[in-house]
């Protein structure tokens, strides 16, 4: 997963409670606006029942008195029991009852009307919190985007100046040591300075700036060998015959049985003491460390 992605989820996680309560929000609002759209349908509903509901009573208070009317118009010509009350009669409950019908057609129509409405407007109300919804998370997703496109960018900037500084200073460090290159190999190849000056220039110069493969070379060119830390040694103060060099004036008994005599344990501990220093010095190898082991018979 790329960085950027990264960043991305990081802001998308961060960004879902504000962006969950705007969705909640709207949809409070939604809800109360089709409870309201409810309620005003239930509300109308009920007062077109109750006006269809006159409408049934009145028609059957007019059927009653076309029946009344009939009955007694038949009963002044003598025709109460006559084909043609039976008839009138019939067609006043005929007329009531196609009234009836005509009524709870025109009631169902009005019902299913406000019913139309009522839906109509809650898919409109639907619609527009399904619309906002979406343009709050396109927002917020471009939001996690935006934000993590910043953080990226400033990540980019810090980085480029980090390394930026860190060029600078290797340029700098870079012409800093030449300078002092220069100064070490007009030392090293100074035949007044002495060994031991010689050396030091070379240690403060490898703590400062460290020795790479071109210092290496350019020092080897010099007539310096390379072993150990820093360990830059002429042959005059490296190696075996060195080494027997420093000792050669001390009175050495090397018998077979190695260092003999009464003083000789001291000895042998100042030539181990001083081998183990050339060794960590890197004056020695470990061929010439064999070597001066058999020589001096510390493995007696």
């Amino acid at each position: 997963m790329s960085r950027i992605t990264t960043l991305t989820e990081e802001q998308k996680k961060l960004l879902s409670k504000p962006m969950s309560d705007e969705i909640s929000l709207i949809d409070k609002t939604a809800a109360e606006s089709k409870k309201a759209v409810s309620e005003n349908y239930e509300v109308q509903k009920a007062e077109t029942e109750k006006e269809y509901n006159d409408l049934y009573n009145q028609n059957n208070v007019q059927r009653i008195i076309n029946e009344r009317r009939i009955a007694e118009n038949m009963a002044n010509l003598g025709l109460t029991d006559s084909g043609l009350n039976r008839t009138q009669q019939t067609a006043a409950q005929l007329s009531y009852a196609n009234n009836q019908n005509r009524l709870s057609i025109a009631k169902q129509k009005a019902v299913d009307a406000l019913a139309r409405v009522m839906n109509a407007k809650l898919s409109e109300i639907e619609t527009t919190r399904a619309q906002n919804e979406q343009s709050i998370r396109s927002a917020y997703g471009q939001k996690a985007v935006d934000n993590a496109t910043s953080i990226y960018n400033a990540e980019q900037d810090a980085a480029a100046k980090v390394e930026e500084a860190r060029i600078s200073a290797q340029n700098k460090l870079t012409s800093a040591k030449q300078t002092a290159r220069n100064k070490l190999i007009a030392i090293l190849t100074d035949d007044t300075k002495t060994a031991e000056a010689k050396q030091v220039a070379l240690n403060n110069y490898g703590y400062t700036y460290g020795i790479d493969d071109d210092d290496y070379n350019i020092f080897k060119s010099a007539g310096y060998n390379v072993d150990g830390k820093y360990g830059y040694w002429t042959s005059e103060n490296s190696g075996v015959e060195a080494f027997k060099e420093k000792f050669s004036a001390m009175p050495f008994d090397l018998g077979k049985s190695g260092f003999v005599g009464p003083k000789q344990p001291a000895l042998r501990n100042d030539v181990e003491k001083e081998l183990k220093k050339w060794a960590s010095e890197g004056r020695l190898s470990d061929e010439d460390i064999a070597e001066l082991i058999v020589y001096y018979k510390l493995d007696k």
